[in-house]
Formats: structure tokens, sequence, C-alpha cells
């Protein structure tokens, strides 16, 4: 639902500011955050180090993320933040792998 909140409003939020993606409206960065640690076990450092690769990967757009962002509309405001929350989450199981062996069983017990 917090999905299609932040489409109708990045929407509604461009035709009213005149811009694409207006910096005023942060609900799509809120969506993507919540695409990057919905999976996640809720701990600091998971909920830290997932918010640092997001705001990274959203910040510096990197390939596929830059390519999504030229969508037009509420969508396209929206989908690249949940493309780098996306991304995020699959960096931090990574590295949930390599650092952290332990966890990694914690990491994914979600969804068993």
């Amino acid at each position: 639902s917090i999905i299609c909140l932040s489409i109708a409003v990045s929407e509604y939020a461009e035709k009213i500011f005149g811009e694409k993606d207006p910096k005023q409206i942060v609900i799509d960065e809120v969506a993507g955050m919540l695409a990057c640690c919905v999976f996640m076990p809720f701990k600091w450092r998971y909920i830290a180090i997932g918010f640092i690769l997001f705001r990274l990967l959203d910040i510096l757009k990197p390939f596929p993320i830059n390519m999504v962002e030229t969508l037009r509309g509420g969508l396209g405001i929206v989908i690249d933040d949940l493309l780098a929350g996306a991304i995020s989450y699959a960096l931090m199981f990574v590295l949930v792998f390599f650092l952290w062996h332990g966890d990694l069983e914690e990491f994914y017990s979600f969804f068993l």
C-alpha cells in the first residue's frame, strides 16, 4: 500500500511543483528503504548498513537504477527507489554471507 500511495503522491507532487522527482517529496525514499529492510531481521547493524547502501545507490544511481529513473510520472519517481532498495537488500545478503556467517540462518529465516 505504501508503494501505491508513493506513486500517487509523487505523480501529484510532480504536477504541483512542476519538476520531475521534487525534492520536497520523500515518500518514494521511504518506500525504497522499506523495500531494503522489510525482509531483514530487525537489528541495528542491518538497518544501518541497509540505510547506507540504499542512500549510496539512491544518490549514485548506477545501472540499472539510472535506466528506470527515466520512466515518466509517479511510477518513474518511485521505481528507482524501489530498485535501489531491492539491490541494497541483495548486497546486504552478500555482506551477511561473507562477514557474519553465523547470522546467515537468522537473516534468511524470515522466509522459512
